[in-house]
C-alpha cells in the first residue's frame, strides 16, 4: 500500500455508512464501516435514513451474499467483467432485505455460531503465517550479516527422499481385471 499524495476527492466515511468500490462492487467490495475514516475517490458512500432498521452486522453480511453480488454485476456497466462499475445511481435501486430487529439479531447470531471453527482456523493459520514471515526475515538477516554460514548449515539438514509419483489411473487396475461399470451422472444447468 502507498500514502495518498493528496486527499483531495477522497469520501469522509463513518461508522455504519455503506461503502462500495465502485470498480470492484461486481466482486462484492462492499461492506458496512466499523471506523471513521476516508475512502478513495473510487468508493460510493451511502448512509442510512434510519439505521434504527438494519443492524450493522447484518447488513453488511447481507451486502455481501452471493445473491447480491450477482445483482451488482446484473446492474453494472462496462466492457468486459474486469472492467465493470456499479455507478451510485444502479446501486440505489437496488432492494435489500430487511427482516425485523430480532430476526436480523438471529440470523448473525446463527452464522457467528456456524463460523466460529472456521475463524478460529484463519485466526491459527494468519498466526502461523506471521511467524513464518518473522523467521524467514531473521534468516535473510543472519545469512546477509553472516550470522549463519549457509554452507555450514545446509550440511546439517536431512536427506529428503523424493516423493512417490502418482499411479496412473491403468495402474490400479490388474491385467486380468476389467474395470468396473460407470455410470454417466446427468445434471440440469439451473443458472
Amino acid at each position: 500500500m502507498f500514502m495518498a499524495e493528496s486527499n483531495v476527492g477522497h469520501k469522509l466515511c463513518r461508522p455504519g455508512d455503506i461503502a462500495v468500490n465502485t470498480m470492484w462492487a461486481w466482486m462484492a467490495a462492499v461492506g458496512v464501516s466499523k471506523r471513521l475514516g476516508l475512502v478513495s475517490p473510487s468508493y460510493g458512500v451511502y448512509r442510512l435514513r434510519a439505521k434504527s432498521n438494519y443492524r450493522p452486522e447484518y447488513l453488511d453480511l447481507l451486502l455481501r451474499d452471493d445473491a447480491y453480488r450477482h445483482e451488482y454485476v446484473r446492474r453494472s456497466r462496462g466492457i468486459t467483467s474486469s472492467r465493470l462499475r456499479l455507478y451510485p445511481d444502479d446501486f440505489l435501486r437496488i432492494l435489500f432485505v430487511r427482516p425485523p430487529l430480532a430476526e436480523q439479531d438471529g440470523i448473525v447470531l446463527a452464522i457467528q455460531q456456524e463460523t466460529t471453527e472456521l475463524r478460529r482456523a484463519i485466526e491459527s493459520a494468519s498466526r502461523k503465517i506471521g511467524l513464518l514471515k518473522e523467521f524467514r526475515a531473521r534468516l535473510i538477516a543472519d545469512v546477509v550479516t553472516g550470522k549463519l554460514d549457509v554452507h555450514e548449515a545446509a550440511a546439517k539438514l536431512p536427506e529428503i527422499e523424493p516423493e512417490a509419483e502418482p499411479l496412473d489411473e491403468s495402474d490400479g487396475v490388474l491385467q486380468d481385471e476389467e474395470p468396473a461399470d460407470t455410470e454417466a451422472i446427468e445434471a440440469e444447468d439451473v443458472a
